[in-house]
């Protein structure tokens, strides 16, 4: 009996571990598909203040 609840526990740790991997790879894929949506904001940010100090430059 002692032998087959070390077995389960055993199985149940691996796959505790195998699940715990495939989030971390799963959390890992979804901020690196967003990387590019912010660093695309940041370019349109960079874009509108130096519009914005054109303007400024310019007197409107």
């Amino acid at each position: 009996m002692k032998e087959k609840c070390m077995f389960l526990f055993g199985i149940g740790a691996m796959v505790s571990a195998v699940l715990f991997g495939l989030w971390l790879w799963i959390d890992d894929q979804a901020a690196t598909e967003e990387s590019p949506k912010g660093s695309r904001d940041a370019q349109e940010a960079d874009a509108e203040f130096e519009r914005t100090m054109k303007d400024i430059e310019d007197g409107k």
